[in-house]
């Protein structure tokens, strides 16, 4: 193939090629870095301050992959000592800021209680951080369970998550469920903040489509 051909096509590709998404995954690690640096250490002189016990957001797709190679890589750079994933069952930990970092649904809530209820000798502080925003249930929830006033909540605005360079989801695999059997319309508000953020990034959308009862 001459090699005028093979660069047009080249052109035209980069061209069709859509939005650039690396500003999506910088503003996907930004937010959480901000997140983890907002919680405070107990000993200033303590080195190592974080130890993210909870990550349930592995199971979405390319998360590890936009948000946490950042920290992963040189994690006590970032302040974190080790990482885990969020079950249920005793905490040990001998670092003393424990970070529960996941969506804010009532099953992690109780574990997360669980754990604080079973801590042996506590001199922990927990900090739980929900995404894409706080939850007043999750408060009720754990005000029933006992510890609302000793766990601080902050939120991780994580948004829409490139999988491909011309896909992007926000990875809410239950979003149907909610809105039509629940009747629990937060996903139609955390996609339309998802939406207004795109345009942010890149522009107002030329023309906008919808159809549905839950389309305006």
């Amino acid at each position: 193939m001459p090699a005028s051909v093979r660069s047009e096509d080249t052109s035209t590709k980069a061209e069709d090629s859509g939005i650039d998404v690396l500003a999506l995954k910088e503003l996907a690690k930004r937010s959480l870095l901000e997140a983890l640096n907002s919680v405070r250490p107990i000993n200033p002189n303590t080195p190592y301050k974080y130890l993210i016990y909870a990550i349930d957001l592995l199971k979405g797709a390319r998360f590890r992959d936009i948000s946490l190679q950042s920290i992963e890589s040189s994690p006590k750079q970032n302040g974190l000592d080790k990482m885990f994933w969020l079950e249920s069952g005793p905490l040990n930990a001998p670092t003393p800021n424990i970070v529960y970092l996941c969506r804010p649904k009532i099953k992690y809530a109780k574990i997360i209680a669980g754990m604080k209820h079973t801590a042996s000798g506590d001199k922990h502080i927990y900090t739980l951080i929900l995404t894409p925003r706080t939850s007043t249930l999750i408060s009720q929830v754990l005000e029933e369970e006992g510890v609302l006033g000793e766990i601080t909540i902050l939120p991780y605005n994580l948004q829409f998550i490139p999988l491909e360079d011309d896909v992007i989801s926000l990875e809410h695999e239950n979003a149907f469920k909610e809105i039509w059997l629940d009747g629990d319309e937060t996903a139609l508000y955390n996609s339309a903040q998802a939406l207004l953020t795109l345009q942010r990034l890149y522009g107002l959308f030329p023309r906008i489509l919808g159809k549905g009862e839950h389309a305006e």
